[in-house]
């Protein structure tokens, strides 16, 4: 009580203020410090400081940036009782494309066949369909240099593929209610990197076609 434990740590170790691991503890306990020193925001406000007193208007962003991950390993921490998954990554941009390609095979392919996971699985060639589609998407994830790891790619599809899944995008209800649906910023903008990037995506091209035309029909 009443004292700090404050770790110097200058590299990315996960968990470095997370609880300390009791006895048998699962392997992603934490170290157990309160605070965990942020050796960014040292070097950049050192940094900041060294330059001429004229040119730090341009920089001032030196000063702000550390910021926008200081508090990122605590946010996590305080997250645990939440009922959803939440873990601190690595790098965030190949995250929203693992999460772009699933979602847009999902929205794809459910509103494309009008149906629900399950029910498109439960046709002749509705697994065989989805796959390919979420095969477009990994694709142009790849030609973007994100390629999706074999564990995101085994958990999206066991997901798109589950027999008797009732699971559909919220794209899907949109659609069927008559509202307005987000198809351009989830399909279309991946349908136009698939194709500055060479990528053949047919599929993907279908389900943003079918997209449009339902669009140009609500709004007439």
């Amino acid at each position: 009580p009443g004292v700090l434990r404050i770790a110097e740590e200058s590299t990315a170790f996960p968990r470095v203020s997370g609880e300390p691991p009791p006895p048998y503890s699962p392997p992603d306990a934490g170290l157990g410090f309160d605070l965990k020193w942020n050796m960014g925001w040292m070097h950049d406000t050192l940094g900041y400081l060294r330059r001429a007193p004229e040119h730090r208007a341009w920089h001032h962003h030196d000063l702000t940036f550390p910021s926008t991950y200081a508090f990122a390993e605590r946010f996590v921490r305080l997250c645990g009782p939440a009922r959803f998954d939440c873990r601190l990554a690595d790098d965030i941009e190949s995250t929203l494309w693992e999460k772009w390609a699933f979602l847009a095979t999902l929205a794809g392919i459910t509103t494309l066949m009008r149906a629900s996971v399950g029910a498109i699985v439960a046709t002749t060639d509705g697994e065989g369909l989805t796959r390919r589609l979420y095969a477009e998407c990994l694709a142009t994830a790849a030609a973007h240099g994100k390629g999706v790891a074999e564990a995101g790619q085994q958990k999206a599809l066991a997901m798109l593929t589950e027999p008797g899944s009732a699971f559909a995008a919220s794209m899907l209800r949109d659609l069927q209610a008559g509202h307005r649906t987000e198809h351009d910023h989830v399909l279309g903008d991946l349908v136009r990197r698939a194709g500055n990037a060479g990528v053949d995506a047919p599929l993907l091209r279908a389900a943003f076609a079918q997209m449009q035309v339902r669009e140009r029909e609500r709004a007439h």
